[in-house]
């Protein structure tokens, strides 16, 4: 079943990232938020908050600066399935500033469109 694939997929992206911790590599912040969609999508709320916490922890001990928006993003879509409504929406507010700031049009898009379905919602 698609459920169990995405079960499965993220157990895999996981078991990938712990690995390379243990062996003392750092995962790059480009990986991270395809972890966290994939929990997201299996409903492990928490743990994609966790990823995304270690990566932004990551982004600030290295000055890696890439896909800091889209973790921003996921972070906005993971607090509102918890009902963090508020904290949502500054999640999404700082990924479309640090996008803009980067020049990362995508990006900037793809947190403005979440920002306004979120406000529309609320």
């Amino acid at each position: 079943s698609a459920g169990g694939e995405a079960d499965a997929g993220a157990a895999m992206m996981q078991e990938g990232a712990d690995l390379f911790r243990r062996v003392g590599q750092r995962v790059g912040l480009a990986h991270r938020p395809r972890l966290a969609e994939g929990l997201l999508a299996t409903g492990a709320v928490d743990a994609a908050l966790d990823v995304i916490a270690r990566a932004l922890e990551q982004r600030r001990q290295t000055a890696e600066h890439a896909f800091v928006a889209p973790l921003l993003t996921l972070r906005a879509e993971a607090l509102a399935r918890r009902g963090e409504t508020a904290a949502a929406l500054g999640a999404l507010r700082e990924a479309v500033e640090v996008a803009t700031g980067q020049g990362a049009t995508l990006f900037a898009h793809d947190a403005a469109a979440a920002l306004r379905r979120l406000e529309d919602r609320g």
